[in-house]
């Protein structure tokens, strides 16, 4: 049972940490495109876009233990 616990828990630190850091992320980028429409940001629409997307979410996800420390509970 504890095992599952500690799964549990990994998966709610790991989806919380990317839910904020994609809330900020999402309203640094409407704020930039003036735009509040994903679909039509250049990230979205462009290949190029995509993989630059692609490249921040894995920074993002290498990240999360270094958010985690940072926070003082």
């Amino acid at each position: 049972m504890n095992t599952l616990k500690g799964i549990i828990h990994t998966i709610a630190m790991i989806l919380i940490a990317l839910l904020i850091f994609n809330m900020i992320f999402y309203l640094l980028g409407a704020f930039v495109a003036s735009d509040w429409n994903f679909t039509q940001w250049w990230l979205a629409t462009s290949p190029w876009g995509r993989l630059v997307l692609v490249i921040i979410e894995i920074y993002f996800i290498g990240h999360i233990p270094d958010f985690w420390d940072a926070m003082d509970f």
